[in-house]
């Protein structure tokens, strides 16, 4: 089987530009209010391709696939650290990396060569300040594809003090059926 194994890695997201575009309803741009949906953007994960000084160096390590015998998504993604230094960020950025065979793989984050893969950016609602004192733990809870599930992902973190946690909300689509006879909408 090709890939052998699926790792999947997280760092967290040092760059506030993201954060701050995906934040432009919160002004009321144009002297509009926009407050029942001005978070909705902060709630919907991207793709994103980053240079590795917009990531901590610290990485958690979500698990492991071994394509052989996977038979489901799993149901959660857990990855341990502790910070090097203390920082400010916006959010998680997840990426994966392949096993090929024993000595040949690949990896698609910010520190890896570029691929045509992008890392996935999972944005926290409010900046989340982290440090070297206290370990976090990142949770991402994948949608498991049956019929009932509505292709939602959820993430978290927490420094074992604070808690933020996020369940994406899905673009809202809209659509309209015109009479064919009368023409009326």
């Amino acid at each position: 089987m090709v890939p052998a194994r699926v790792s999947v890695h997280a760092s967290l997201m040092l760059s506030d530009a993201i954060h701050e575009e995906m934040s432009f309803l919160r002004g009321n741009p144009y002297g509009i209010d926009f407050s029942c949906i001005s978070g909705a953007a902060l709630e919907q994960t991207r793709l994103v391709s980053l240079a590795e000084d917009e990531v901590t160096t610290t990485e958690f390590h979500l698990g492991t696939l071994d394509m052989r015998t996977v038979t489901r998504t799993p149901e959660v993604m857990t990855g341990k650290a502790t910070p090097s230094e203390p920082a400010t960020t916006y959010g998680i950025v997840a990426w994966f990396s392949a096993e090929l065979t024993e000595r040949i793989g690949f990896g698609t984050g910010p520190r890896d060569a570029p691929t045509h893969w992008q890392q996935v950016y999972f944005p926290f609602p409010e900046p989340f300040d982290v440090g070297p004192d206290r370990e976090l733990t990142l949770s991402i809870w994948p949608p498991q594809g049956g019929e009932e599930d509505d292709g939602t992902w959820r993430w978290s973190i927490s420094d074992g003090e604070q808690t933020l946690s996020v369940t994406e909300r899905l673009p809202v689509h809209v659509t309209h059926q015109v009479a064919k006879a009368t023409g009326q909408l």
